[in-house]
Parts: structure tokens; sequence; C-alpha cells
């Protein structure tokens, strides 16, 4: 629980690799390892990676690598273990080893690691006065069009999950705590050319929300303030289904677009583009959606309201103690125009915490109790309190209060800088040493 402290390293599964006599595999009889590249998947795959491309270049002398990182919290332990396999399985006239890791069809870092010796060597060989410098962090590049090997993944590839949750309201003066106990079924897959569904299902075990009697006295458009109907009304519904497009416009112009329900209240259209300059500590973005109001039973209907929504956004991460800061300015739902100020810190650990305000054009007798909205950020990964390697995490937002000023989307509109917070040049920096092969 120690945030300040670098999470230690956890083993990678254990498992003998494909280098060692055929009887010990674990592999299918018609696989072949008939060359580097097969060598290299197999043992990627049972690492708990996706080996998506590789190449030899330089008339053999460097490799490329493409992978995506689906277990790893840290990306330097993904690229430490890509690396040390490949020191088992590259040819030994390869000198310098490339890693791209890419995540849901953008490359998000690019490291190059500089061999000590061929391959098959011994660890001694890494006995350097500053490992550190075998590893240079460089701008993230798609990988070429046509790799000598591409794995042929099966599409659509599906990833399930069903888990316990619970919902708290808090600092109602009727009932200062009520709560909710419920199932979350998430479904997402990958159907191919970037393109991703989306989707998650909540069903209620158990709630309070019976009890709740205030209703809402905004004299604005109540996007948020109706809480009680959706709680009430829709203690059993879908969340989210959407589809999603994403991909790259230049190796530092990231999108996404999607289409479906995007969030409990809102369903609709939008996209989000976001420039960032390598090794540039700033990155700009862009956001544009037109939602409608769902009803309280939060099924596939719709209310009248609609409303175009969207921000352009200042993104900087700090060189100080991993703090990360960002302004966003733009419409919001109700209508209304201003700014949200967050400012988050990211421990050595994984853990965050952050805070935010809103100020828009409505004047705080307008917006009622509390004046402007506010609020806290949470992020606690499950790496740290579990055995195994994982990208899990539990992420809330906690507010004194929800009212309909300020309200932005929740969770859909400018994710594309924080998404990728672990693949920036100066956290991978950070954490070259971890990188290199052990």
């Amino acid at each position: 629980m120690d945030t300040k402290s670098e999470a230690p390293r956890k083993a990678s599964p254990a498992f003998w690799s494909v280098d060692e006599p055929p009887e010990r595999w674990d592999a299918s009889e018609d696989f072949r390892p008939d060359s580097w590249y097969a060598r290299l998947l197999f043992d990627v795959e049972r690492s708990g990676l996706l080996m998506l491309s590789g190449d030899l270049r330089d008339r053999g002398r460097s490799a490329w690598l493409e992978l995506e990182n689906g277990s790893y919290q840290y990306e330097a332990d993904a690229i430490r273990r890509v690396l040390t396999l490949a020191e088992l399985h590259l040819p030994k006239s390869v000198r310098t080893v490339h890693v791209i890791l890419q995540s849901d069809g953008i490359a998000q870092s690019h490291v190059r690691y500089q061999r000590r010796v061929g391959a098959r060597s011994s660890a001694s060989a890494f006995a350097v006065t500053d490992e550190a410098s075998l590893i240079s962090v460089l701008p993230p590049r798609a990988m070429v069009y046509a790799p000598d090997y591409a794995t042929a993944y099966r599409r659509p590839m599906f990833n399930f999950g069903v888990n316990i949750g619970q919902r708290m309201m808090i600092m109602d003066p009727d009932d200062p705590l009520r709560y909710q106990v419920l199932a979350r079924i998430n479904l997402g897959a990958d159907l191919g050319r970037d393109w991703y569904l989306r989707s998650s299902v909540a069903l209620n075990i158990y709630n309070d929300w019976d009890t709740i009697s205030r209703t809402s006295d905004s004299v604005l458009p109540r996007v948020r303030s109706e809480i009680r109907q959706y709680l009430q009304e829709g203690n059993t519904g879908i969340d989210a289904l959407y589809l999603e497009k994403r991909g790259m416009l230049a190796s530092d112009l990231i999108y996404r677009a999607y289409g479906g329900i995007l969030e409990e209240m809102f369903a609709g259209v939008g996209g989000e583009v976001l420039y960032r300059p390598f090794p540039s500590r700033f990155a700009f973005g862009l956001n544009l959606n037109y939602v409608w109001q769902r009803d309280y039973e939060k099924r596939f209907s719709v209310q009248d309201y609609k409303v175009l929504t969207g921000h352009g956004s200042v993104y900087w991460a700090s060189p100080f103690s991993n703090y990360d800061a960002a302004v966003h300015v733009g419409r919001y739902l109700a209508k209304d125009l201003g700014a949200t100020f967050e400012v988050r810190r990211t421990f050595e650990n994984g853990w965050m915490v952050g805070g935010f305000f809103t100020l828009t054009d409505v004047p705080f007798e307008e917006f009622g109790e509390g004046s402007f909205d506010k609020g806290l950020f949470f992020r606690v990964p499950f790496n740290s309190l579990l055995p195994g390697n994982t990208r899990g995490a539990y992420q809330t937002i906690i507010r004194t209060i929800q009212r309909d000023g300020g309200a932005r989307l929740e969770g859909i509109g400018d994710t594309l800088w924080w998404e990728g917070r672990g693949h920036r040049p100066d956290a991978l920096t950070a954490t070259r040493a971890r990188m290199v092969p052990q």
C-alpha cells in the first residue's frame, strides 16, 4: 500500500520455453517452430502478451516487434519480458531490437534496445555500468504495412467479464449514505480493422434507492439532477453499448470515433482527436459529441432533449512527482459554456488521486446547492493487491452533490491522453532500467 515506492517486479508466468526439448512443450501437434518468429510468438503469448507482427531490417541487423500488452500493469515489465524472450529466439545477426506497444489500433510507445552480444547470451552480458543506456525511447509509430511476419488472430476476438460492484450516494440531507450492490457484465470485442464493441450491463442485487424522495428543482436542463429516476427505474439496465473506431492519422495524431449508448444517461455519436508531439510534456485534444438524453429505464429509448457538446483540451505532464494537469474548455450537457480544471497525481505503485472543478456561465444561484461542480478522482490498481499480473483497476469519481451545470459525458469524451499516460516518454524514460532483459 506504500504509494511512494516502486511496485516490486512480479514473476511472469512460468513455462517451458520452445527453446527446450519438444517433449516439454505444451503445444498443439500442428505447431512448427521453423522460424524465429514462430518460436518467439509461442513464448510471448504464454507470457500474457499478443504478438502482432515482426520484421527484420537492415540486412538482418535490426528486428522490429509489434505487440499488445493486456496483462502487465507497467509497460516496462511487458517490454522487459519481450526483450528477454527476444534474446533467446532472435538471430545472432540482430544488433538492435525495436519494440512497438500497441493498444486498440494505436501505437502508444516505441523502445529501441541495443543488444550487447548475440542471441542466447548469459545474464552477465548485461553487467554494464549503466544498463538503462541500452534502452532508448523513440517517437511512437505504426508498424510497416507488410512485415515479414504477421499473426493472423481470429476476429472477432471477444473478452468477457462479470464482477460485483457497488454504487454509493453520499451527503443527501435526508439520508447521508445510500448504496447499491450490483453485478456488472462487461463484453468487449475486437472486430478487426481497428473496430471495437464496448458494452456494460448492470444487474441489481440490492439497493435502497426507493427511500429517495427528493425531486430536482433545477432551472437548467435536467441532464444530471434527475439521477433519482435513473437509479430507481433503471437499477437494472444498459450502462454502455457502442461501436468505436480507433486509429492514427500520423505518429503524433490519434483519434477515436464512436456511436451508441455512451453512458447511463446519454446516447449518441461523437469523436476525439489528440495531438501528442514527441517528446513534449504538452498534448492537445478536441472532442465533439451529439447526444440524446436516455429514458430512465436505461434501455434503448431516448427522450426529446438533445445537445451538441464538446471541449478543447490542453494536457500537461509536469516534471514534479508525476503530477498531471488538464484544462477543458467548451460546451457542457446543459448547454452552458465554461472550463474544467483538473490535477491528478499517479504514484509509483500505480495509484492515482486527483481533483477537479468546473466554472461555467451559469450563475451560482441558478446552479443551485454547491455553486459549481467539483469532485475527486480515484484509481486503485488491482496489480498490487492480487498475486498475478493484471491491468485491472477500480476507478471512481466522488462528488459532494450532482447538479446540472458543468456536466460532461462520463468516461467517453476525453480519454485518449489518460489511457496513454503510462506510455508517455517521461514515464518510459524513468523506467528504462526496468526494461533491460533479465
